[in-house]
């Protein structure tokens, strides 16, 4: 059916309160529920509800392996995965004791993703194998998750206090190989750099050459994106963003911001160790601006 008023209002404050996949579905959490949209047509389809959680929905993720798994946590400590084309529960757990805040998936195999609560709590899932991991490093809140593109054993971890941990998941116990210290604030979102050729075999990122440079890109409520470089241990660059001003600033801003993470994502940006980085974003900012 197509929308004839307005949505249901997105959750508000959450890392991962949307998503979409490949086939042009929308997933956005709407207080206990997931809304999901086609917004591959001209104009936006609903196509319906996901109905099953007993609080706040937190995080929605798709399955980028397969499309018709979607996973979603929330207030009521429970993690699910759902086929959004039946819009049915495939499986899920109640193994987190406080708020589950953030999920991610595996991106080399479907059936594992991970989750993390607001006592700092981490559990990976490997639904195949119904196998469940939990260990916590430290006892703060967790705000978002994100796995390493091309090594599946990294996970980067973002902290309410400001901290990012990369954890090595392929030992026997999770170990945290890196601690990136930069933001003042919560930490609400991290991507990691798509190059193919990135690799990672040691004990220690810090072991890793130029020649496969591993980049990660954060952004935190301190107003700070930070690009930071795991081969080296520490932060290339720190982009605060323009003081709040009206409306239209910040739309504008917003926009610029897109172009940034989208350029970083797609490879319309060049990053390397010299300031072309700052050029980029000096010419992002003036094409939206």
């Amino acid at each position: 059916m197509a929308f004839e008023g307005l949505p249901p209002s997105p959750n508000w404050y959450s890392s991962t309160a949307s998503d979409t996949n490949q086939d042009g579905v929308l997933a956005y959490a709407s207080r206990n529920s997931v809304s999901l949209l086609n917004i591959s047509d001209d104009g936006q389809t609903l196509i319906g509800y996901l109905h099953g959680h007993e609080q706040r929905v937190a995080a929605v993720a798709f399955n980028k392996l397969d499309n018709q798994l979607l996973a979603t946590c929330g207030d009521d400590c429970m993690v699910k995965v759902w086929n959004w084309h039946s819009k049915s529960v495939i499986k899920e757990h109640k193994s987190h004791e406080s708020k589950v805040t953030c999920v991610s998936w595996n991106p080399s195999n479907k059936d594992v993703l991970t989750t993390g609560d607001d006592k700092g709590n981490i559990v990976s899932w490997n639904q195949s194998e119904d196998e469940l991991k939990s260990w916590s490093q430290e006892k703060n809140p967790i705000a978002c998750l994100a796995y390493s593109n091309t090594n599946e054993q990294y996970l980067a971890v973002g902290y309410k206090s400001g901290k990012i941990y990369v954890i090595d998941l392929s030992k026997k116990k999770p170990t945290v190989v890196l601690k990136l210290r930069g933001h003042d604030d919560e930490v609400q979102s991290m991507c990691w750099s798509p190059t193919s050729s990135q690799t990672a075999n040691g004990s220690s990122l810090s072991d890793l050459g130029a020649e496969t440079e591993t980049l990660l890109l954060s952004g935190g409520k301190d107003q700070h994106i930070r690009l930071w470089s795991l081969s080296q241990d520490k932060m290339l660059h720190a982009f605060k963003l323009p003081a709040k001003g009206g409306a239209g600033q910040e739309i504008e801003v917003m926009m610029a911001l897109l172009g940034l993470v989208c350029g970083f994502l797609y490879g319309g940006l060049t990053i390397n160790l010299n300031s072309s980085y700052q050029a980029h974003l000096g010419n992002c900012f003036d094409f939206y601006m």
